[in-house]
């Protein structure tokens, strides 16, 4: 290949053996060649650098690191070394799929105002079996929304531009997992973000994979980066036991309430929930479709601080952000727990006017 390629698929990988040819074939076989594979072995232990010495396709280049670095460190090695004008992130356990690169750079040429460009993931299990599919926002409001409360991004699937990730000095160093919810919280206030809404990457989910050998320190990371950006959004402190509130799924239906938390401390988070709602639209929403989209989002959340609220003994908190979630998301409606959301209020009132002798 003459010259510098146009983009560089960058890859770590640790003990990958189980999966790695098959991942590599993945990235090799696909329809937009010019690119070049850089993969960075972080000090593999198993069958890894001779499954890399035995490929022949002139595109791959290894990087091996002395001793075990992690992948924050990694990718930044390899970032280092990347001579296209594009990263095209690639996991090696998993696979992208084919027309992958194709796609993202395609949407990247014909916007070049975009410079982070991702997608759906086919969800599989150790033996390529579809689980199911992860889905994340497609246009750049709703996903600077899921850099606040949720996942923007599935990793593997992204493109980035490479100017832009070397702008923003990479990956965090000081973030050894969830260092691309870190990445999002910076490059979210410097480019436009899309993903495109279809699967882009089969991701494998196995007992070895990061997110499950420390799930309990991922979990914590991401929490960390969203309160990071929640605070920058909103230009002051959000204090971390309003923080926790955040792990609560912003699903409809979804139950969940932190450890030691109280109902206060839900009201609380509630309304940082509505500030950023209106902070989110403001800076990041281009479009009407865009707001409406956040506003479904901050429903769904509050549709599961209703259900923390109940489980919390707290009816007429439950009632009310069950009533402003319905309001922002009428897809949610549903008669019967609007019903049964109503009577708890009431009861709730008619013991609050008990307690305090019929006075308001």
């Amino acid at each position: 290949m003459s010259g510098a390629p146009r983009a560089t698929v960058l890859t770590a990988v640790y003990n990958g053996a189980p999966w790695l040819a098959q991942s590599l074939d993945s990235v090799l076989t696909q329809e937009f060649t010019d690119f070049e594979l850089v993969v960075v072995d972080d000090a593999s232990s198993d069958e890894s650098p001779a499954i890399l010495a035995a490929v022949a396709d002139p595109r791959l280049r290894v990087l091996r690191n002395p001793r075990n670095l992690g992948l924050t460190a990694s990718l930044n090695r390899g970032l280092e070394l990347a001579r296209g004008d594009v990263i095209l992130r690639h996991d090696a356990d998993d696979l992208s799929l084919p027309g992958r690169f194709a796609r993202q750079m395609a949407l990247l040429d014909a916007r070049p105002e975009v410079g982070v460009c991702g997608g759906f993931a086919t969800m599989v299990d150790g033996q390529g079996r579809p689980l199911d599919i992860y889905r994340v926002p497609a246009d750049h409001g709703p996903i600077a929304w899921a850099v606040g409360f949720g996942h923007a991004f599935a990793h593997p699937a992204v493109a980035v531009r490479t100017g832009l990730l070397r702008a923003a000095s990479g990956y965090d160093p000081h973030w050894p997992v969830a260092q691309d919810q870190e990445l999002w919280t910076r490059l979210v206030w410097t480019t436009r973000m899309v993903n495109i809404p279809e699967p882009l990457v089969a991701y494998r989910q196995h007992a070895g994979m990061a997110s499950r050998a420390r799930g309990a320190e991922q979990r914590d990371g991401d929490l960390r980066a969203r309160g990071q950006f929640l605070e920058r959004l909103l230009g002051r402190e959000v204090p971390p036991e309003l923080l926790r509130w955040n792990s609560v799924p912003p699903l409809p239906g979804a139950p969940g309430r932190p450890a030691g938390a109280d109902a206060r401390e839900l009201a609380g988070f509630a309304r940082v929930v509505l500030e950023a709602l209106g902070a989110v639209r403001r800076r990041f929403c281009a479009t009407r479709a865009e707001a409406g989209a956040v506003g479904r989002l901050a429903g769904r959340k509050l549709h599961a601080l209703s259900a923390g609220a109940a489980g919390a003994g707290a009816s007429l908190l439950a009632a009310r952000l069950l009533a402003r979630a319905v309001t922002l998301d009428p897809s949610l409606l549903a008669p019967a727990e609007l019903a049964r959301a109503g009577r708890a209020a009431l009861r709730a009132v008619g013991a609050r006017s008990a307690r305090s002798g019929g006075r308001p």
